[in-house]
């Protein structure tokens, strides 16, 4: 898969915390209304400062019903829009999936039924495959270091407390978007369904921003509603490397079956 293909990887951790012990009441913090503006600019920054290419591997565990731990590894072709992913399960050594990503096309290999899944990239049905509602585009964002923000947003807000922690509120026709941003650098991003009140979270793992670049060492993506979660850790990560021509050839056994939905 590609970037999309991500989309598995950016499958992260459902934390649940209960509350348990007794504590001395502490007030919150001091909230204000301040200009979005500055602080929208520092994420476009950031989107705008991205890799031309990725080599990664990551370890990724599900916390739901059918919980399951695998590795995967990436090469992409930022700039080509070319890449694949493989997906092997941790426990038994099996492969599980490989996507293959070639510009508008996504290719999902499935070694059990031994299928190609074809779909259009940018119209990919993410809640057909995972537990969440959200746009294949904003899951891709996550693997080329960019911040996901909502697509056509015509309300944008910000608050600033006296903790230094600030949130970008923003809203389209579909959906509601926070980013909480501490030290220049988001730690974590909630969205809101508009249609059915469904909220996700999605929390960055020791994140920085170097010379523009947004990094973190781990992801963990929630589904608050169905209590569902995915864990990325990010085991290897390098930028700018060289991607083979060749990425995006999928050798098939005989006898594949190509469904294609595009």
């Amino acid at each position: 898969m590609n970037n999309r293909f991500l989309m598995t990887i950016i499958m992260v951790l459902y934390v649940l915390v209960y509350p348990g012990c007794k504590s001395t009441q502490v007030s919150p913090p001091e909230k204000s209304d301040t200009d979005v503006t500055p602080l929208l600019e520092e994420i476009i920054k950031i989107n705008t400062t991205m890799p031309h290419s990725i080599n990664g591997a990551f370890r990724i565990e599900a916390f739901a019903k059918n919980s399951f731990k695998a590795s995967a590894k990436l090469q992409y072709n930022v700039d080509a829009k070319k890449g694949k992913m493989t997906i092997v399960d941790s426990v038994f050594g099996s492969q599980i999936s490989v996507v293959v990503r070639d510009n508008d096309t996504l290719y999902i290999y499935q070694p059990i039924g031994n299928t190609v899944l074809v779909f259009n990239f940018t119209r990919f049905p993410v809640s057909s495959f995972l537990p969440f509602d959200i746009d294949v585009e904003l899951i891709d964002d996550f693997l080329t270091g960019r911040i996901p923000i909502i697509k056509n947003y015509n309300s944008a807000k910000a608050i600033k407390q006296s903790n230094g922690e600030s949130f970008i509120l923003l809203e389209n026709d579909r959906m509601h978007q926070t980013i909480s941003m501490k030290e220049n650098a988001p730690d974590k991003i909630m969205f809101v369904s508009k249609e059915n009140s469904k909220r996700y979270e999605i929390y960055f793992i020791k994140p920085t921003v170097t010379n523009t670049f947004f990094s973190y060492k781990g992801l963990r993506l929630v589904d608050v509603q169905s209590k569902t979660a995915f864990e990325i850790t990010m085991q290897k990560y390098s930028i700018n490397d060289p991607i083979p021509d060749d990425i995006t050839d999928l050798k098939l056994p005989k006898n594949t079956k190509i469904v294609d939905y595009r």
